[in-house]
């Protein structure tokens, strides 16, 4: 079984209340008993989508399919899902929400199953892929002249031209970087992020650097974890399949070469 996510597609639903007719299989855990209405998640659902055309809201959604997680991530295709009930206490269903989620969690740990194991299977939305161990690259020279407390494993510098200001080049330059990550790696700057004129800046270090060949125009980032896959991101932050190849090209799409530690863009 996998999860999915997309657009939402008809299906059978079953309507015989109190019934045995009215449990289908395959379905998760925690559901009401009173559940009287089914949706069978398909490739290309959506928790959200899901409870637009039911007409419920998302939270109820949520408290009614508990196991599917608070963040629709283990929203499983081929299962049937809860898309309406009959009267019951609305206190006795959240705690159950919040009892199974939790043990969703502790058995999705115990199984050390990451997001990026449990993508979909349809090709036509992405790639399975985890962020991997960054392949060896070439050793960077610092260049001269540079502060004093420039981090050793400082991998790309800026050098200061006429009229660069510290807020021109974390906005401007280098869209990835916050003011707190440049005084981090150039401490001489000061609280006050005093650069001086023709002196090279660290902009990146080994383990928080951009992926290579990332859109110019990029203006949200995202630092790839241990874990992380392109479906799970690219589910997370809204973005479509060719949006985000199309502004990290050196990830592929198949998502090969996503490299642990690694800013890629999320946004434009």
């Amino acid at each position: 079984m996998t999860p999915t996510t997309g657009s939402s597609t008809a299906i059978p639903s079953k309507t015989s209340e109190g019934s045995s007719a009215s449990d289908p299989q395959p379905h998760q855990t925690g559901i009401p008993a009173n559940c009287n209405k089914w949706h069978y998640v398909v490739d290309g659902d959506e928790c959200e989508t899901i409870a637009t055309k039911y007409g419920i809201t998302l939270q109820q959604f949520y408290t009614w399919n508990p196991a599917i997680g608070s963040t629709c991530r283990f929203l499983w295709k081929d299962n049937y899902v809860c898309v309406g009930i009959t009267g019951a206490s609305i206190s006795t269903i959240i705690n159950n929400h919040k009892r199974l989620e939790q043990e969703a969690i502790e058995l999705t740990d115990s199984l050390d199953i990451t997001r990026s194991t449990i993508p979909p299977t349809s090709t036509a939305h992405i790639t399975t892929s985890s962020a991997v161990a960054t392949p060896t690259l070439p050793t960077t020279t610092a260049p001269s002249p540079i502060q004093p407390g420039t981090p050793t494993d400082c991998v790309s510098y800026y050098e200061v031209q006429p009229g660069d200001d510290c807020w021109g080049i974390i906005n401007k330059r280098f869209t990835y970087l916050t003011e707190d990550q440049f005084i981090k790696w150039n401490p001489a700057v000061g609280s006050s992020c005093k650069i001086l004129l023709g002196y090279h800046y660290c902009v990146a270090v080994k383990t928080a650097q951009p992926m290579p060949d990332t859109i110019d125009t990029c203006k949200k980032w995202h630092l790839t974890e241990d874990g992380d896959g392109c479906w799970q991101i690219q589910h997370d932050f809204h973005i479509s399949p060719d949006d985000f190849n199309k502004w990290n090209p050196h990830i592929g799409a198949d998502c090969h070469a996503l490299w642990l530690g690694y800013y890629i863009c999320i946004g434009v």
